[in-house]
């Protein structure tokens, strides 16, 4: 079962911008997402300045960078980041 638009939309909007320098440890979260909600978040996101700010941090932040190059993912199948202390999660679909 897939993750509903619902949850990715929170997701995203409580993603952390900053602080991102501080991280020694980079996860990251693959979300099952269906091809139809899939469309419909690219539409979302389209619609949205943070979502532009959000992959240009992925792409500059260099352990972010080289945690997706070593995942099937790229930084535009990036939802989202959570900062814990040192740890960031990369949600991506």
């Amino acid at each position: 079962m897939g993750v509903d638009p619902n949850t990715l939309i929170q997701m995203f909007e409580q993603s952390t911008l900053s602080g991102w320098e501080n991280a020694s440890n980079i996860q990251i979260q693959a979300l099952r997402v269906c091809p139809d909600i899939r469309e419909y978040m690219a539409n979302y996101f389209a619609a949205s300045g943070k979502y532009s700010q959000l992959q240009g941090l992925v792409r500059s932040d260099p352990l972010v960078a080289a945690s997706l190059s070593r995942s099937n993912y790229d930084a535009g199948r990036v939802l989202g980041v959570t900062r814990q202390s040192s740890s960031l999660t990369v949600f991506v679909f």
